[in-house]
C-alpha cells in the first residue's frame, strides 16, 4: 500500500507485507548483544484496534468552527463504559472540511477519532484545518504522569552488558512476576569525566535514566525482565537500582486514523500557527494510522511519555517555520519506550526521525533506527542538508 496521499503529488510505493523486526542477538567479547526487538512487534499487536469499534458519534463537514462540537462528542464518549476490547467507541468525522479554532484534547481511555480518507477535502478525504494563529497542537491525547513507586533495590552485578535481561538484586522479597518496574541508573563523576562532558554542563543527577520493564521470572535474588537492557550498567560508573512502578495516569487504547490535518499559515517563516499535528503525552497502547499532516511548524507526530504506540502509514509534508533548531522535526520521540513507526513519509523536514536527549527508549533502540530503512524521505521545499534522520540531542540509547 501507499501512504494514501497521492493527491499531494507523492509517488506510489509498494511496501513489504511483512517487516522482520526480530534479530538473533550476537554477543561480543564485552558480553554485550544486540537486544531482540520483540517488543516493537508486540506493540503493534497489542494496540491494534479491532475492526468493529462502533461509531458512537458522527460529525458532518462544515464551513464553521467545529472545535466545540468535536469536544462535546469526546466528553460524551468519555462517559461511555469501556467494552471488553478496551474501547468505548469511535467518533467519525465525515469527508470534507472540519475547521478547529484550538486544540482538541482526548483524556479518557478507549476513544478513537476516525475520518473517511487521508486525502484533502478537495480529493474526497476528511481534512481538519487548524485555524488558531498561535503555536498549538490541534489533536492531543493526554494523560497524567501520576504513578506509585516502591523503595529502591540495589543491583549487585558489577557489570551488565547491553542485551542483558537477568539481574542480580540485593533482595527480591517484595517482588513478584508480572510486576512493572523501572531500572534506574545514576552515573557518577567518573562517568562524567570519562566522557569529557562536564564542559557542557552535564551533571550526574541530570543524567539519571529510568527504563520501564516487567518482571517475567524470579530465581532467588535474580530477576528476568521482559525486554533487555539497551546500555551497559557498570558499578564503576554509577549505581543501578530497581523500583516497582505503577503508572496510574496514562490513557490507553486511543487513536486517530484515516484523515489529514492542515495548519493555516501566512508565510514560510510563520511560527504563530499549528506546531505538531498529533501529540501523545502519558499514553499507552495508542495508535496513529493513515494521518497526513501539512504545513506544521514542528511536524506530524510528537510522543512524550508514550509507550507501546504504533505510528504507521503517516506523512509529514511541507512544514512552515524557521529553518533552525527545534523545528521541522517530522516524527519525534521526546520520551517513552516501545514505540513503532513504519511506512511513514516526509517531505521538507529538517530532521525526519528524532529522539530527544536522555530518551531511555527501547524505542530508540527498537524504533528510530528501524525507521531509517523504511521511512521514505524526500526534499522538495528544502535543500538536501536540511533533510536528515537523526537522534537528538545528547544521550540516546540505541542499537543498530
Amino acid at each position: 500500500p501507499s501512504c494514501g496521499i497521492l493527491d499531494a503529488g507523492l509517488p506510489r510505493r509498494t511496501w513489504p507485507s511483512r517487516i522482520r523486526l526480530l534479530r538473533k542477538p550476537r554477543r561480543n567479547l564485552a558480553g554485550q548483544s544486540t537486544p531482540r526487538l520483540l517488543h516493537v512487534r508486540l506493540s503493534r499487536r497489542r494496540n491494534r484496534p479491532p475492526d468493529n469499534i462502533p461509531v458512537t458519534h458522527t460529525i458532518e463537514a462544515s464551513d464553521e468552527d467545529q472545535r466545540a462540537l468535536i469536544e462535546s462528542a469526546i466528553d460524551e464518549l468519555s462517559n461511555f463504559p469501556i467494552n471488553s476490547d478496551g474501547y468505548r467507541g469511535s467518533i467519525l468525522l465525515k469527508a470534507g472540511l472540519h475547521q478547529t479554532s484550538g486544540p482538541i484534547t482526548v483524556s479518557a481511555d478507549g476513544i478513537v477519532l476516525r475520518g473517511e480518507g487521508q486525502h484533502t477535502a478537495l480529493n474526497g478525504g476528511t481534512e481538519i484545518v487548524a485555524t488558531l494563529r498561535e503555536q498549538h497542537d490541534p489533536i492531543r491525547f493526554v494523560g497524567t504522569s501520576s504513578a506509585s513507586t516502591g523503595p529502591p533495590i540495589d543491583i549487585l552485578d558489577d557489570y551488565l552488558g547491553t542485551g542483558s535481561s537477568r539481574l542480580k538484586l540485593e533482595s527480591t522479597e517484595s517482588l513478584e512476576p508480572g510486576q512493572r518496574i523501572y531500572i534506574e541508573h545514576t552515573p557518577n563523576e567518573l562517568w562524567i569525566d570519562t566522557l569529557t562532558v562536564r564542559q557542557w554542563g552535564w551533571t550526574t543527577s541530570s543524567y539519571t535514566i529510568r527504563y520501564e520493564r516487567r518482571i517475567v521470572a524470579i530465581d532467588e535474588n535474580f530477576i528476568t525482565i521482559d525486554s533487555p537492557l539497551v546500555q551497559p550498567i557498570r558499578q564503576i560508573y554509577g549505581a543501578g537500582r530497581v523500583r516497582t512502578y505503577s503508572p496510574t495516569g496514562r490513557i490507553r487504547n486511543c487513536g486517530i486514523e484515516n484523515l489529514s490535518i492542515t495548519s493555516e499559515y501566512t508565510g514560510d517563516e510563520d511560527e504563530a500557527h499549528g506546531w505538531s499535528a498529533v501529540y501523545f503525552g502519558n499514553t499507552e497502547n495508542c495508535r496513529i494510522r493513515k494521518v497526513t499532516a501539512k504545513h506544521f511548524g514542528y511536524g506530524c507526530v510528537r510522543l512524550n511519555q508514550a509507550y507501546f504506540s504504533t505510528i504507521e502509514d503517516c506523512a509529514s509534508l511541507d512544514p512552515e517555520s524557521q529553518t533552525t533548531g527545534g523545528r521541522k522535526y517530522s516524527f519525534t520521540i521526546d520520551d517513552g519506550s516501545f514505540n513503532l513507526f513504519q511506512r511513514c513519509y516526509t517531505r521538507g523536514g529538517r530532521h525526519d526521525a528524532v529522539t530527544g536527549n536522555r530518551v531511555p527508549t527501547s524505542s530508540s533502540t527498537s524504533l528510530v533506527i528501524i525507521i531509517m530503512p523504511i521511512l521514505e524521505t524526500t526534499t522538495v521545499t528544502q535543500p538536501a542538508p536540511f533533510s536528515t534522520i537523526s537522534t537528538l540531542t545528547r544521550w540516546v540509547h540505541e542499537t543498530a
